[in-house]
């Protein structure tokens, strides 16, 4: 049998001759590389460089000690021989700011690095192994997001006393979960890689897959996240600081430092500038929500968690010249497609719950900060019975208002400095995109719809209704008050106000807890209100048959599917379902009677 001599192994002269003359590079080496190639990366770790080698050195070049008191220079304001002042008991503020910023550095920096490892590893066990693990793993994240950060850090405060170590403990107890998601979402991606089957293939056990292949090519953008996690950390300390329940006297971080200059706010108020001006200059410039400018550089916090808040930045930094106004059954709008059948750019001015406050409050912004071309107002007849100055969740009035010097609740805000502001951080890069404007706030999708998930209850007559009457005075109060004055005071604005489909359920739900009756009669006080103007279009959606007698359009009596929403779009776009005189309301109004009657004396639901 003749040899075949096709597959030989190759003498050492020719190995030596094919070898490849460009030296290795290890796998965190070249990480290093990718890094590198990321700017915003790098300037977050020369800045973090930069305020180190300060807080390092810095304290040096100066005469005085961090806790040295001279009684002979209390509270001196800046001068040559104390740059930043002394505070009350004659301590040089300067070094004090230099080894606050020690203490909030190390803590900053500790707490990113044992964030790094535990989210690392914890979310690269995830991405790899998949399944059940991945499942259980991260259903144990989801948890811990649930838990408020601020309960626990306090207890554990409370059990350890208020130092370094126990707040290293707090941060590190959740922040990783960050870490942790986007290292589980690269080893993912990674995991079925050709250099990830080839090295399986090859006999590699798992952990060496793991550690030697998919997490140094995911570390870019872990690192940049992990970058992020200092200020993060540095801002969460200074809040607790600046609380009292921190870092403790003597030694002095920035929160601290903003703590012992409240006594003396008015008669020295240099010590409360030096160290909370880093702090309140970094919320400006990244403006987490919006308030001072668009968010171009990161995705910003816009959900239905963070909508009062957010309202504000978008109604005053956002590019449009249409709204939509109202309460949860607006949410699910989409401005694009209002845009195209409308006309114009349209943006979500909605609040969950929200009253005719809430409303207003938006309204008045957009109209000083934009020319409003149409406002689609979804008249919620719940929302004209709250107080006057009754908003649906407590509302930050000072970011509604034109003026900075109220901002400073803005700019020290703890949800701000240890929530919202490392969030954006840890988005940074990822821009948005014009799909904002139909997410936001958006719950389409989220919740199962249809009779099973609607409604149980049965229907019972009531026993003490209240007179038709009962909420006209304050339902007329909010219309003076909240709308009529926009309406009026904007006539080259459209005005399309339309009363939402609730399900007939909801208005036998009424008739059962004795309410229908002023219920209706509110409907026909504010379209008797409205319907004098020019600039304004009523619609009325309550008795559209096709929609409010089939459950499967609702997950509950009161909130329709997003298909909803691009119908009633339509319907305005053709004027389909306009009030057209008082006589069509009565007419509307007798039919949602009737239909709650009849539900009432069936004892559930007939339709």
């Amino acid at each position: 049998m003749e040899k075949d001599t096709r597959y030989q192994p190759l003498d050492k002269a020719s190995i030596s001759a094919d070898q490849i003359s460009r030296p290795s590079v290890s796998y965190w080496k070249d990480a290093w590389r990718r890094f590198c190639k990321d700017k915003l990366a790098v300037f977050g770790l020369v800045m973090i460089l930069i305020v180190s080698l300060f807080a390092i050195f810095g304290p040096m070049f100066c005469p005085y000690a961090y806790d040295e008191a001279d009684f002979f220079s209390i509270a001196q304001w800046p001068s040559k021989a104390h740059w930043f002042g002394t505070d009350a008991l004659g301590r040089d503020l300067y070094v004090r700011v230099l080894y606050g910023a020690r203490i909030s550095l190390s803590i900053g920096v500790v707490a990113a690095l044992v964030n790094m490892v535990i989210g690392v590893l914890y979310g690269g066990i995830a991405g790899y192994f998949g399944g059940k693990v991945d499942n259980v793993m991260m259903r144990i994240v989801d948890i811990i997001i649930a838990l408020p950060s601020l309960l626990y850090t306090i207890l554990l405060m409370m059990l350890m006393g208020s130092n370094v170590r126990s707040i290293l403990i707090a941060l590190c107890l959740s922040s990783w979960v960050g870490t942790a998601r986007i290292t589980r979402s690269q080893v993912v991606s990674l995991k079925h890689q050709e250099y990830a089957l080839a090295a399986k293939l090859a006999g590699a056990s798992n952990f060496q897959i793991l550690l030697r292949h998919l997490l140094p090519n995911a570390m870019g953008p872990i690192i940049v996240s992990v970058m992020f996690l200092i200020p993060g950390a540095i801002f969460s300390e200074a809040f607790l600081s600046f609380l009292g329940i921190g870092i403790q006297k003597p030694m002095a971080s920035w929160g601290s430092l903003a703590n012992d200059a409240i006594g003396t706010l008015t008669s020295a108020p240099y010590q409360m500038f030096f160290p909370i001006a880093a702090i309140s200059l970094t919320v400006i410039v990244i403006d987490p929500f919006q308030v001072y400018r668009p968010a171009t550089r990161y995705l910003p916090p816009i959900d239905r968690t963070t909508q009062v808040y957010a309202n504000a930045g978008v109604a005053r930094s956002y590019a449009y010249d249409s709204a939509i106004v109202g309460t949860s059954v607006t949410e699910n709008f989409r401005p694009s497609q209002m845009d195209s059948l409308l006309g114009g750019r349209f943006i979500k001015l909605c609040t969950s719950a929200g009253t005719a406050y809430n409303h207003a409050l938006l309204m008045d912004l957009a109209f000083r900060t934009h020319d409003m071309r149409r406002i689609v107002y979804g008249l919620d007849v719940y929302s004209f019975i709250a107080r006057l100055d009754q908003t649906g969740s407590d509302v930050p009035l000072y970011l509604y208002d034109d003026s900075l010097l109220n901002d400073v609740s803005y700019w020290l805000n703890r949800s701000v400095l240890a929530t919202f502001l490392p969030r954006c951080l840890s988005a940074w890069g990822q821009k948005q995109d014009d799909s904002i404007r139909d997410s936001m706030y958006c719950w389409a999708g989220q919740d199962e719809y249809g009779p099973v998930a609607l409604y149980t209850a049965r229907f019972t007559a009531p026993e003490n209704p209240l007179p038709a009457d009962a909420y006209i005075r304050q339902a007329q109060a909010n219309l003076d008050a909240h709308l009529l004055p926009y309406v009026a005071a904007h006539p080259e604005t459209q005005f399309d106000i339309f009363f939402p489909p609730y399900s007939a359920a909801e208005w036998a739900t009424m008739e059962s807890k004795g309410t229908l009756e002023s219920m209706l009669a509110l409907r026909s006080l504010c379209y008797d209100a409205l319907s004098g103007f020019a600039n304004v279009t009523i619609y009325d959606f309550t008795t559209r048959a096709d929609w409010v007698l089939d459950l499967n359009n609702y997950k509950d009596a009161l909130h329709y599917g997003q298909w909803i929403n691009d119908a009633i779009t339509k319907c305005i776009a053709r004027g389909e379902n306009v009030v057209a005189d008082r006589e069509t309301l009565d007419a509307a109004t007798a039919q949602l009677r009737a239909w709650a009657n009849a539900q009432i004396e069936a004892g559930g639901w007939i339709f």
